[in-house]
């Protein structure tokens, strides 16, 4: 199974402009035709992890699910800080899975080999993020549900600090210490995959990874210095590519958009059928089979 998680679009209204070079709208564009050109294997789901408008204006959540119309597969969406939950549910209201009549906009989707939880980490009239004892409560009794089935959370705010002041002040202020001791009774989690920090962060948090998606948009620039840099910029946008293989879960971080250069290196690599044995074998490869000149 093939996760694809983007995050923080931030769609504007068409005609807005760039943000430090970035057309945050083409940006969004660009990876569902790079989520649509994956052949082997395909994508089976995209996780978008919040911040999906700039504004949370409802002109810009017609903009998204106008953008979202050319996507192949199955699609999920959860709210981040810039986002309003009225008008996202006036949006996408629609949807199966978005809840009409709750405060909170999370769910679970159970229609896959991984079970996905999303959980709805923002806190209204702030930026920052907050678990309340509702939200951890609703987790706990979602994750008893199924304990024997592999499950996922995906969540806006990342539940640890990334070491970027600014962002951290904007980050999950109240739950993460509950948040972990809930992880570690429920041993099915394999994961929790957050958005907000506009970089790919790796930690952990009660015995489990936590994954931090790049955006579509612009990066934040990265500056571990105390007060540091309040910078945005226009570095690649990227997605987290989550696979399962029935036993583990291998995280990527994929570039959006094409790379300049590529180079075939079975035809420069000396003896290459043995070496496509022995790797199917499991087996090592010898220097003896010479190197590819190349790259030597």
């Amino acid at each position: 199974m093939l996760i694809a998680q983007i995050s923080d679009l931030h769609i504007r209204k068409p005609g807005s402009g760039k943000t430090a070079g970035v057309d945050n709208n083409e940006g969004m564009a660009a990876a569902i035709r790079e989520i649509n050109s994956f052949s082997s294997p395909a994508a089976d789901v995209v996780i978008i992890t919040g911040d999906l408008a700039d504004r949370g204006e409802p002109v810009e959540y017609e903009t998204l699910a106008g953008l979202l119309k050319p996507l192949h597969v199955p699609w999920f969406l959860l709210p981040g800080n810039h986002d309003e939950r009225d008008a996202l549910r006036q949006g996408f209201g629609r949807l199966p899975y978005m809840p009409r009549n709750e405060t909170f906009c999370q769910y679970v989707v159970e229609d896959f080999p991984l079970r996905i939880i999303a959980l709805d980490t923002t806190v209204a009239d702030h930026h920052h993020g907050g678990l309340c004892p509702v939200r951890l409560t609703w987790l706990e009794e979602r994750l008893a549900e199924a304990p024997g089935k592999p499950t996922m959370i995906f969540m806006h705010h990342p539940p640890i600090r990334v070491g970027i002041d600014w962002m951290d002040s904007l980050g999950l202020l109240s739950g993460a210490v509950d948040l972990a001791q809930i992880i570690r009774q429920h041993p099915q989690v394999l994961g929790i995959h957050c958005g907000h920090i506009h970089r790919t962060v790796q930690a952990s948090l009660g015995g489990v990874p936590v994954g931090v998606a790049p955006s579509t948009c612009y990066a934040v620039m990265l500056d571990l210095l105390p007060e540091g840099k309040v910078m945005i910029a226009s570095e690649p946008p990227g997605m987290h590519l989550h696979y399962w293989d029935g036993a583990h879960v291998v995280t990527h971080c994929a570039p959006i958009g094409r790379a300049d250069e590529t180079l075939d290196l079975i035809p420069l690599m000396p003896n290459w059928k043995l070496r496509l044995e022995l790797m199917r074998q499991g087996k090592g490869i010898p220097k003896s089979l010479g190197s590819c000149e190349t790259i030597r």
